[in-house]
């Protein structure tokens, strides 16, 4: 699967540890900071907002504080909501994004177990 992580800050720096590298590949992070553009970061190039659409790649993952901005901002640019991935307060994530998050950080499937006791 590869990747755009969008947002280079704190919040990005929090989750670039935990993605799983075995079957993730980061082919760029982007960003709305100028100053950042052309840059590197921990290895990974940072491309401005409007060179997204240059690239293949499966998801954006949106690794921000602003993710309701960024959002509006890669949909005006005629990106898909499908290709979206959201991880701050879970924006707009549904049940096939939730699937794909497990898969970027290696989380396997959570299993639920219901005890059920009579007396």
């Amino acid at each position: 699967m590869k990747i755009i992580i969008f947002g280079t800050g704190s919040y990005a720096e929090s989750l670039l540890s935990r993605i799983n590298k075995d079957d993730v590949e980061i082919i760029a992070a982007s960003d709305n900071n100028s100053d950042k553009w052309w840059t590197s970061w921990h290895g990974i190039d940072i491309i401005p907002p409007y060179k997204l659409k240059e690239y293949e790649f499966n998801y954006i993952l949106v690794a921000s504080m602003y993710t309701k901005d960024i959002v509006e901002g890669l949909l005006d640019m005629g990106l898909d909501i499908r290709e979206i991935i959201c991880t701050y307060n879970q924006y707009e994530i549904n049940f096939e994004h939730n699937k794909i998050l497990r898969h970027i950080f290696n989380m396997g499937e959570k299993h639920k177990i219901a005890l059920i006791s009579s007396i």
